[in-house]
């Protein structure tokens, strides 16, 4: 008779702890995404990506993508007239684009190529990049997976 109070109690705690584990809440999602070889005349652009974002909440930080090695700043775009913001003040589809070969173009004496030696990867890196982004001074991440590869565009 006594075991049942105690069993009920191992059950009721099983599942609030599994029901907590199910509410991530995912404040951005990746809807898709494009990356173009750009090879200039005089140097080497790198692979820019531009990444299609659904915002779920107001006042999302996005500022940087994570491609396997040191994460790199972004540009956070609106997706109807393609205007540079700082952050999503509202809900809706933004582009996020970055230069995964940034550092590249940099002299070696620079700080910022040295980056990668001070980075602590939160976890192991998984498809082609990880948008990076706060929400109310929180870290969150997504994952960007079928990127798509298209023509660099030409010049003018």
């Amino acid at each position: 008779m006594k075991k049942i109070p105690l069993l009920l109690l191992m059950i009721v705690t099983t599942l609030s702890l599994s029901a907590m584990k199910k509410k991530a809440t995912h404040y951005v999602k990746y809807v898709s995404g494009t990356f173009s070889n750009n090879e200039g005349t005089i140097r080497k652009v790198g692979c820019v990506y531009e990444f299609v974002i659904n915002t779920c909440t107001d006042n999302i930080i996005i500022d940087s993508v994570w491609f396997g090695a040191t994460p790199v700043p972004c540009d956070l775009l609106e997706i109807t007239s393609r205007h540079k913001t700082d952050l999503a003040n509202t809900k809706g589809m933004y582009i996020v684009r970055a230069n995964k070969d940034v550092y590249k173009n940099f002299n070696a004496q620079v700080d910022s190529t040295l980056s990668h030696a001070a980075f602590k990867a939160p976890f192991a890196f998984k498809g082609d990049a990880v948008i990076m982004y706060k929400v109310n001074g929180k870290r969150y991440y997504v994952y960007v997976t079928n990127v798509k590869e298209v023509k660099a565009k030409g010049y003018r």
